[in-house]
């Protein structure tokens, strides 16, 4: 962690400028941060979470993705803190994300029903497409966050929030005479098996004709896997090896395993089909396998440890 006073300024002014409400001059100190010190967990996350606070309703679900990302990415640089700040960050991480997914909601809700019944096709697909996404990628997050141990009750109120927003959603829905049959079940019921070993009487998920889409924590292939095609080919074993002798020898990356393995699904079954996701990610794993093989890391079949 770099401490340096110049950084440590730059991090009160940005803070205090979110607290006042001065989003974009709070996010242009944060930048700063990260180019001093571009693994600090707070800049990662509140440059993203600055930025997505007061977007128009086009860009939200943009928006929304690229902070679930830096909050995951956060959880995972924050990891080497001591448990006690550790502990701070992650809260102040899903408590910031959920306030933003209750914002995000409301607001593409809120023109939804101010546009009603005039609504075109197209208009109608987007918002079932950004209302999905408010309710899927809290889980998302709330869900890599219950696989670390000392901080998985942080998790609740994301899912508690998104459990809610697909609940409210069905009953407006509803409420202008349109069937709901078909809306996902964004990985809800899942939510709410977590959220019962802390609330055991906390309500239900609000049911549609179609119960659920395939759930993405339930297998699959994994983002190396989509980009090469197979999950055994010489890249993915190269990969597989770093994953089990390197990353996992170390509590950083133990946590980085476990967030991957909870988000990777999901982004797969989203955006896996398409052109852009496999473009996006295969450069950067082509080199990090090279960087990898360079360092004498094998591309031979093989076996995984068990997880």
């Amino acid at each position: 962690v770099n401490n340096s006073p110049k950084i440590q300024n730059w991090l009160t002014s940005a803070r205090r400028s979110r607290a006042t409400g001065f989003n974009d001059q709070a996010a242009q100190y944060y930048d700063l941060v990260l180019t001093e010190d571009p693994n600090n967990w707070e800049a990662t996350f509140f440059s993203k979470y600055c930025r997505a606070m007061g977007s128009r309703v086009l860009v939200l679900k943009d928006k929304a993705q690229a902070l679930t990302t830096a909050a995951v990415l956060s959880v995972t640089l924050a990891s080497s803190l001591p448990k006690d700040e550790f502990r701070n960050a992650v809260k102040q991480i899903a408590d910031s994300s959920a306030s933003f997914f209750d914002t995000a909601y409301k607001t593409c809700q809120k023109g939804y029903n101010d546009l009603w019944p005039n609504i075109t096709s197209s208009y109608n697909m987007a918002h079932l497409q950004r209302v999905s996404a408010f309710i899927l990628m809290p889980v998302t997050l709330g869900t890599a966050i219950d696989k670390i141990n000392t901080v998985s009750d942080l998790s609740v109120p994301l899912l508690k929030g998104a459990i809610e927003r697909r609940n409210s959603f069905l009953r407006d829905v509803q409420a202008h005479g349109v069937s709901p049959d078909g809306f996902p079940d964004c990985n809800c019921t899942e939510a709410l098996k977590v959220i019962r070993k802390y609330d055991p009487n906390y309500g239900v998920v609000r049911s549609s004709t179609t119960t659920s889409a395939s759930s993405a924590s339930s297998g699959g292939c994994y983002v190396a896997t989509c980009v090469y095609g197979s999950y055994d080919c010489p890249q993915v074993w190269t990969l597989r090896r770093y994953r089990d002798n390197m990353l996992a020898s170390t509590r950083r990356g133990r946590v980085f395993i476990r967030i991957y393995y909870a988000v990777s699904p999901t982004l797969v079954a989203w955006f896996g089909h398409t052109n852009w996701f496999k473009k996006l990610w295969r450069g950067k794993l082509d080199r990090m396998v090279t960087f990898l093989q360079k360092k004498g890391v094998e591309n031979t079949p093989y076996e995984d440890a068990n997880w």
